[in-house]
């Protein structure tokens, strides 16, 4: 990090690498080329001369941006979103002449600004619900553990920990409902979020659902009693067996697999008596996992990821029935 430069102490001490990486020159600008590829894509669906072709290329470069290029051009033109529209031609050649065709600046600034908002705003949406979780499991613990009550700062009536939790519970589900009222003027109703700027603890809400129906289902033949099918459906999809399978899967995981993994574990959560902290978040990321590929729509992969984790938890049962009998 250079000494010579203002840093804001918001960012280097209090800010999550999700806000940090949201909030680059990266996403901020290849946020701009996606909306230039979209403005295209429109106009040559309305007739104007844009090729199908031109519409591509521009789709083929959204993330190799040449800043080098554009900090030049910017220092000629003295305008930033003609330095990228310039650097952006030269990757897409073909489209240069089309790019920002009959925009304003603010077509790319403010809408990106506004997608960004929106997306930080779904984070943060996330990140309370991980707190009231959290505060909600705390409650019932502590629910009849007594402490003192205050009135202006004095002790008073005797209430319990529990509630007190539960009083902060309803400042943080107050949050929420603001939240919502603002992505909802946002049309968040009506949209999905891109899968990799979705909370990691919904992410594997989402996974927890796919794998446990893809279980279910291979679980089908097994037997016609559904209690029995439900016990072993339980066992395989618990956090113990699914740490065992991320355990497995770890070193055929791809980077950007590898990383959606690290966010679900590094989830701060309550753990079940069930599952010791490292098997729980292992079963996290597992998770994670699962939603983001469902929701990424890759199939293929999520198929086989599940084939090879189903297999995984049933050789690590059946080597647990082994130990049982000795």
């Amino acid at each position: 990090m250079s000494k010579d430069i203002y840093e804001s102490p918001l960012s280097s001490r209090y800010a999550s690498p999700y806000m940090l990486h949201l909030f680059s020159p990266d996403m901020r600008f290849q946020t701009w080329r996606r909306l230039w590829v979209e403005l295209a894509r429109a106009e040559h669906e309305l007739g104007l001369p844009i090729t199908a072709e031109q519409v591509a290329e521009l789709e083929a470069h959204v993330t190799d941006i040449d800043y080098a290029a554009a900090e030049q051009r910017e220092k000629e033109v003295r305008h930033d979103v003609m330095a990228h529209v310039y650097a952006y031609g030269l990757a897409a050649p073909s489209a240069a002449g089309i790019i920002h065709l009959g925009a304003t600046s603010c077509y790319v600034t403010d809408n990106a600004d506004l997608i960004l908002y929106r997306d930080g705003l779904r984070y943060l949406r996330g990140q309370i619900l991980s707190v009231l979780v959290n505060l909600a499991a705390f409650a019932r613990q502590y629910a009849a553990t007594p402490t003192l009550g205050y009135t202006h700062y004095q002790p008073a009536q005797p209430v319990t920990v529990g509630k007190r939790a539960a009083l902060w519970m309803q400042d943080f589900r107050s949050d929420l409902e603001e939240l919502d009222h603002v992505l909802a003027t946002c049309g968040e109703t009506q949209t999905m979020p891109e899968p990799r700027l979705i909370h990691p603890v919904e992410l594997a809400y989402i996974g927890d659902a796919v794998f446990s129906l893809y279980v279910r289902m291979r679980l089908l033949p097994v037997s016609s009693h559904v209690q029995v099918l439900h016990d072993l459906a339980s066992r395989m999809v618990s956090a113990v067996m699914q740490a065992k399978a991320m355990d497995a899967l770890e070193s055929e995981l791809t980077e950007e697999e590898a990383q959606i993994a690290r966010r679900g574990r590094n989830t701060k959560s309550t753990v079940p008596k069930s599952a010791s902290v490292r098997e729980y978040r292992q079963g996290t990321a597992f998770e994670a996992l699962m939603g983001y590929l469902y929701l990424m729509d890759r199939k293929d992969r999520l198929q086989a990821l599940m084939d090879h984790s189903f297999e995984l938890i049933r050789q690590a049962m059946e080597e647990e029935r082994k130990q049982k009998k000795k």
